[in-house]
């Protein structure tokens, strides 16, 4: 029988490892079960980022763009790193100015040398 693997910690480990010696079942596994947790956004991004799951990238930036940056923790703004901290943050301006903060995001993938999947929202 299979063990089931529920703890967030753990699967974060699973992905790691998965990813690192490209396991893919593994790698599936632990996304899928990643999928059921309630990640915040920035932490989402961030692993988004780093394992190059872009299947992850729309949900979290659409979310980070609609809380408040008030209710952003420390933590997140350690997992968005500065620049796409300054991304959201301008993103966020526009859509205020223009009252249409709950518009549809459209987002392109930008290739850069130090970060694998940046997200660039597009107006």
């Amino acid at each position: 029988m299979p063990m089931v693997v529920r703890e967030q910690a753990q699967l974060l480990d699973i992905l790691h490892i998965s990813h690192m010696w490209q396991i893919r079942p593994g790698f599936d596994y632990a996304i899928h079960q990643l999928g059921k947790h309630s990640l915040r956004p920035a932490k989402l991004l961030y692993y988004a980022q780093k394992y190059s799951i872009p299947g992850w990238v729309p949900e979290a930036v659409r979310a980070l763009l609609l809380l408040p940056f008030h209710e952003y923790t420390e933590q997140d703004i350690c997992y968005l790193l500065f620049t796409g901290y300054l991304v959201l943050r301008l993103r966020k301006i526009q859509a205020i100015c223009s009252h249409d903060l709950s518009q549809s995001f459209e987002i392109e993938f930008v290739q850069d040398k130090r970060v694998p999947l940046l997200p660039k929202v597009l107006s």
